[in-house]
Parts: C-alpha cells; sequence; structure tokens
C-alpha cells in the first residue's frame, strides 16, 4: 500500500513522494517462459514459470525505499515524463548512480557524478545543464533509483 508523506514539500521533477508501508498487498501476475521478441515474433508457450510480485520483486528495503513520480524531460529518454521512480534511501551511491536528490527544497533525479572531488549531478538529456553544487545551498542525496515504472 502506498502512502503520502505529510509535511513534505514537493517541488521540481517529482511531484509526489511516497513509502512503502508495513502491509504492502500483494499482487502476484504471471511470469511466462518463453522470452518477449523485440524482432520478429515466436511462437509463445502458455506456460507459466512463475508468479511476480513487484513488491517482492523491486523492493529489497521496504522501510526505506520511496516512490516519486517524476515531471519533466530533463533524464529523457532514460526517464520519461509522467514516469514512477523508486528509490532506496539506504544504498550507497556512486558515481554513475541515478539519484533522487534536494537542492534548495527542489526535487530532482540526477546522474551523480563524481570527479576529483567535485560532485555534480547531470540530467539525461544534454539540453539542461550539469547542476554543480555549492556550500550555500542546501543539498542532500535522498537516495537511489532503483527501479522505474512507466506506461506507454
Amino acid at each position: 500500500m502506498l502512502m503520502r508523506l505529510p509535511g513534505i514539500k514537493v517541488q521540481g521533477e517529482l511531484s509526489a513522494i511516497y513509502f512503502h508501508t508495513d502491509n504492502p498487498l500483494a499482487l502476484e501476475c504471471p511470469l511466462g517462459l518463453s522470452p518477449l521478441q523485440a524482432g520478429f515474433p515466436s511462437p509463445t508457450e502458455n506456460y507459466v514459470e512463475a508468479m511476480i510480485d513487484l513488491n517482492r520483486d523491486l523492493i529489497k528495503n521496504p522501510h526505506t525505499t520511496f516512490y516519486g513520480h517524476v515531471e519533466n524531460d530533463s533524464m529523457e529518454p532514460l526517464i520519461h515524463d509522467g514516469a514512477m521512480v523508486i528509490y532506496d534511501s539506504s544504498l550507497e551511491v556512486r558515481n554513475g548512480h541515478t539519484v533522487v536528490a534536494v537542492i534548495d527544497n527542489e526535487w530532482c533525479v540526477k546522474h551523480y557524478c563524481e570527479h576529483q572531488g567535485l560532485i555534480s549531478l547531470v540530467s539525461e538529456n544534454e539540453k539542461y545543464a550539469p547542476i554543480i553544487p555549492t556550500p550555500e545551498m542546501d543539498f542532500i542525496i535522498r537516495g537511489r533509483v532503483t527501479a522505474v515504472i512507466y506506461e506507454f
């Protein structure tokens, strides 16, 4: 079950933040044995390999995992406007990871880059300049993105 976090002002690129509750509703869906071809179609089998549960399969640390809806195109084509990101605040962040960060009360999704001791937050979309946090900024990494979900 998802719940909106009370008292959090959400601006910028994330329009809503949710967290995983203690009693998540399991929603199992069948996972087919045959791979889905992206090229020419292949014969399919009606055999179910296993049942997947998105809570179990996408959420490794329920108490430190959050969801956020993305607004704008700064991370396209990797993360689309309207996508939902799942991020974990307990995971270590390293160079190249995609993160959720807060800069001066503005929430954003960016690539974390560190080079010679300097941190920058880089968009996937080249039309956006990197953000270089300064000591004057209120800056924090909220977590590492672990999954992206979006509808067509």
